[in-house]
């Protein structure tokens, strides 16, 4: 499901993110059809592929908070989601073969966390769409 909506999200991405959102799309398509074929490693292959996207989503986040701080008032919040996901990828990195309950955890929290900056994103495009519109 998560690799379907990487592929969605790349018509809708600039340039030089399509790339990275096709890539983690693949990631994710495949640790799907190696779970089906695979079951008993499944929790492992998911863990590590949700700790890479936390990684790389929280990377995002860091650099997109920084480069829009004159031109958003939220950005700050941006920044904190951004070190959350990282330290949440660290925390994924971490032992979790006896710990099923976890992986179910930090998935949850995977989807809050893209919902919260689904949200960040439609604020910023609601202030943007008013500023072109006064201006």
């Amino acid at each position: 499901m998560i690799g379907v909506n990487e592929f969605m999200a790349i018509s809708v991405s600039t340039t030089g993110w399509r790339w990275v959102r096709g890539l983690l799309g693949v990631l994710f398509v495949i640790a799907g059809i190696y779970a089906l074929v695979h079951p008993y490693d499944t929790f492992q292959t998911l863990a590590m592929l949700v700790g890479l996207f936390l990684l790389v989503k929280g990377i995002f986040d860091l650099t997109v908070a920084f480069v829009t701080k004159d031109e958003f008032d939220l950005w700050w919040l941006q920044l904190v989601i951004g070190i959350i996901e990282i330290l949440l990828a660290f925390w994924v990195a971490g032992d979790f073969r006896s710990k099923a309950i976890l992986l179910v955890v930090y998935v949850g929290l995977l989807a809050l966390a893209r919902g919260i900056t689904e949200l960040f994103l439609a604020f910023k495009l609601k202030g943007l769409k008013r500023r072109l519109a006064a201006g």
